[in-house]
């Protein structure tokens, strides 16, 4: 500063205000099957000043791996934008994509910097499910199919134009909703699948429906034979929209 009394030095402070974020921790992508995937958005809002931020991996060979500057992939995961700026009171949604490969829990660690030299610690989660649906119950009878597989039921004599039911309860053990309908037709080729409606002497209830995560449904089997003979047929349980990876 210059004076008439010569020039002198004032000292100059200035502070910015930090800015704050909230930003769901971890951001857990929930269930997928195995070889599908799920998309998430998280929203990220700034309820303090402006800022800029920026995802690392955790570990250096990770960061060494990365090609796009705008996008993170570590494993089972993949996160846009990995950078971006937020004004004062702005929100972004950051959108994380799962496709698991292997079966269980799996999880992975970034490093959100600002560019107020601080850095949090965040973690991505999913879960790889595979299909898990048994028959757990016939005619009120526990049975454990992993012990005692089969693969045929068996009915009692039935007159004709009478209708005989066995009972069968199946439980859903995947953590992800079910999609299913049964197919019956009367003779069985390994090498032709049919969709036309065929005349069957079974029948399911229901036909068709879904099972939620842990639901045990109850399935009526019934047989009315039109003469007095044996019947033999078959049935499928079709489960819809899910990937081959995810089948045992």
């Amino acid at each position: 500063m210059v004076s008439d009394f010569g020039t002198f030095k004032v000292p100059l402070t200035a502070r910015r205000e930090p800015p704050v974020i909230t930003l769901a921790n971890p951001m857990n992508c929930l269930e997928s099957w195995l070889g599908d995937r799920v998309d998430m958005a998280f929203r990220c809002l700034n309820t303090g000043g402006d800022g800029g931020f920026k995802f690392f991996c955790e570990r250096d060979e990770d960061d060494q791996m990365q090609t796009d500057p705008n996008t993170i992939r570590i494993g089972a995961f993949s996160l846009t934008p990995s950078q971006f700026y937020l004004h004062a009171g702005a929100a972004i949604d950051i959108y994380v994509s799962f496709a698991p490969t292997e079966e269980g829990q799996t999880s992975q660690n970034l490093i959100l910097a600002c560019d107020n030299n601080t850095s949090e610690t965040f973690k991505l989660t999913g879960y790889g499910a595979m299909l898990d649906l048994d028959i757990i119950e016939v005619d009120g009878r526990p049975i454990d199919l992993k012990v005692n597989p089969f693969t045929s039921i068996h009915f009692p004599s039935t007159n004709p134009t009478a209708v005989t039911t066995r009972r069968l309860k199946v439980k859903n053990s995947s953590p992800i909703l079910v999609p299913f309908h049964w197919s019956v037709f009367n003779s069985k080729a390994s090498d032709k699948i049919t969709i036309d409606e065929q005349h069957t002497h079974y029948r399911i209830e229901p036909s068709q429906g879904k099972i939620q995560p842990g639901q045990v449904v109850e399935i009526a089997v019934s047989f009315s034979p039109e003469h007095a003979e044996p019947y033999f047929e078959y049935c499928d349980l079709i489960v819809e929209d899910l990937p081959l990876p995810s089948i045992r």
